[in-house]
């Protein structure tokens, strides 16, 4: 499926042609699952002789936290394997040309489709507004449908009024920007009839094929929305590995490139540090999960049935007012006045209840768009679904430097423990039992804060004390674990083949801290705070380079106690095969950790302060 050129823009460098659809061929998916199936297997069996035959009685203190961490991990893998196993097909179909195409229950079938397009907005600069509304307007609009543009201002400034006006688009703006984006887009819904509607943000470009690619989805009318890849501009211009290292290396460069992608699948450079997490989720993780109908809506670039987000709320709605006031409880038949009277009672509560609690299409949550989508998925009466489009129909600013970046994830990792601790869909209503697992790999994800801090610190603690988590770092241990390790990376070599899985594993281990820190606040209940990105955003890795610093300093101490131990001077419990583990794994973590140092001073080519969000 191709996908459609980009509008031109006049802030930054176009970004030209985006990459086509990632699919991964049968043999390679078939490769992924044999080899997925005995990485699997393998793991169960390493754990089963870890906690039967491994553990290290005279330190349990240490050895049981190891053992619990590894199968912890061990599930999450479980979880990773059911989200990927294989990848969805999206059929591609002409957009209707009536609302009876989209809606069999329509009262008037041949009526024209109306789209809203809503551009939600607070502070962001009005030349970056202009681009915008510019490509929202250069929409091609297919027969029978009918566009209109609205800037939702929560900013309420007369300058994105005056502009709004100029370019031809309605501007909204509220008096207040209470429940902030969610309350803003509540504002739009009220103030708009279209049946469908685009959420974009200030900085989304829509390419001109959107509706053309999605609009045809809703031809199935249990379709609630349709979300496309997001695709961010600023990156440094990007090069294939093969065309890098012929420029650098000549012919055999070129060579060496290409026999390395046969291992590895197609490579780029130059890309910025961040934007290779959102490919793998846009291109491996979306696709997939929407083969079970569990792909999420990621706020912008996407396009929402009016009526599934109005009867989702009203469910909400119902719930909500059911539960300040229930349903008086039968009576027997001697007390049929007593019963009259508690209905009349109840009905009268029911009516209270509904006029204090607010109908809200969208309800303010940290994570508006992942609770959003759980509430679609939840409803039975309609079974709604959503679309992962695979083609990429816009592109968006990304994080100017690591700070912003920091504070979007520690907003995400906030919310979505929220949502999992005080509302907990994997174990409510109206989720299958595949979307519950989908979810909850989100969910584990979130959560592995708990277990990477403990593969982070033991093998500092023991190559610092030479106290052991594993009774014998013999051939035993290392016949167990690199059998496991081994198939495992192979085999994420080819589930995800084509992206890189080191960027988006190196990130959840250099995270684990703020993964903590999320989980923290929500279980004390406090309110979410955002991150505020510090001047220097080197202070926000200050931890793990202090973490690089003690693991390497570790090593070097346990390698000298173990030489000066075969010396026959001053005897160690370290050997060097727990010399080998825990220093790998240590390697290992600082790898990650320096990536993230590696970032934290970087700042795309492209980016000038004039479109800071």
């Amino acid at each position: 499926m191709a996908a459609t050129a980009p509008v031109s823009f006049s802030i930054h460098r176009d970004p030209g042609q985006p990459p086509p659809p990632l699919v991964t061929s049968g043999p390679i998916m078939a490769m992924w699952q044999a080899l997925a199936i005995t990485a699997i297997v393998l793991g169960g069996w390493y754990l089963g002789w870890r906690w039967t035959h491994s553990l290290n009685a005279d330190a349990y203190w240490l050895a049981v936290p190891m053992a619990v961490a590894e199968t912890l991990a061990y599930v999450g893998l479980l979880l990773f394997v059911h989200a990927l196993w294989d990848q969805g097909q999206v059929r591609l179909r002409p957009p209707p040309a009536s609302v009876g195409e989209c809606d069999p229950a329509a009262i008037d079938p041949q009526r024209r489709i109306a789209v809203d397009v809503f551009i939600c907005t607070r502070a962001e600069p009005v030349d970056l507004l202009r681009d915008t509304i510019r490509a929202a307007r250069q929409l091609r609009v297919p027969p029978g449908v009918s566009v209109l543009v609205h800037v939702l201002d929560d900013g309420a400034r007369p300058a994105v009024a005056a502009l709004a006006a100029a370019e031809g688009a309605n501007c909204l703006q509220r008096q207040d920007n209470s429940d902030f984006k969610a309350g803003n887009l509540r504002h739009g819904l009220e103030n708009s009839n279209g049946d469908f509607l685009i959420i974009c943000h200030a900085d989304t470009l829509l390419f001109p094929g959107f509706l053309e690619q999605t609009l045809g989805h809703f031809r199935d009318p249990e379709v609630a929305f349709v979300q496309t890849p997001l695709w961010f501009r600023h990156d440094p211009p990007r090069e294939t590995l093969a065309a890098n290292w012929r420029r650098r290396f000549g012919l055999p460069g070129r060579l060496a490139a290409w026999l390395a992608g046969l291992v590895t699948g197609p490579v780029t450079v130059g890309a910025d540090p961040f934007s290779a997490e959102a490919r793998l989720f846009h291109d491996i993780v979306q696709p997939r999960h929407g083969r079970l109908n569990a792909g999420v809506s990621c706020g912008a670039a996407s396009i929402h049935r009016r009526e599934a987000i109005m009867s989702v709320a009203l469910r909400a709605w119902t719930q909500r007012v059911t539960r300040a006031a229930p349903v008086a409880p039968a009576a027997g038949g001697r007390r049929r006045r007593g019963k009259a009277r508690a209905e009349a009672l109840a009905a009268q509560a029911r009516w209270q209840a509904a006029q204090a609690i607010a109908f809200t299409p969208y309800r303010h949550h940290v994570a508006d768009d992942l609770h959003s989508t759980i509430m679609l998925h939840q409803d039975r009466a309609r079974r709604w679904k959503s679309i992962m489009h695979p083609a990429i129909q816009s592109c968006m600013l990304a994080a100017p430097d690591f700070g912003t970046w920091a504070a979007r994830r520690w907003k995400r990792l906030y919310g979505s423990l929220d949502i999992f601790i005080r509302d907990n869909p994997v174990f409510g209503g109206g989720l299958s039992l595949r979307q519950r697992l989908i979810y909850l790999s989100g969910f584990w994800q979130s959560l592995s804060g708990l277990w990477l801090a403990v593969l982070v610190l033991v093998p500092i603690i023991h190559l610092f004390s030479g106290v052991a988590p594993v009774n014998d770092y013999g051939l035993a241990y290392f016949a167990h674990l690199l059998p496991f390790l081994m198939v495992l990376e192979l085999a994420l070599m080819f589930g995800l083949w084509g992206r890189s899985a080191h960027v988006g594993r190196a990130q959840a281990v250099a995270g684990f801290a703020l993964s903590l820190q999320a989980l923290w606040q929500v279980l004390r209940g406090k309110p979410f705070a955002p991150l505020a990105p510090p001047a220097n955003p080197r202070a926000l890795v200050r931890l793990h380079q202090i973490l690089i610093g003690l693991g390497l300093l570790a090593i070097a101490y346990a390698a000298v106690r173990l030489w000066l131990a075969q010396q026959g001077q001053y005897p160690t419990s370290h050997t060097p095969g727990s010399l080998i583990a825990n220093g790998g794994l240590v390697l290992f973590n600082n790898a990650a950790f320096g990536r993230l140092v590696r970032a934290s001073g970087w700042r795309p080519a492209l980016f000038t302060g004039e479109t800071d969000r």
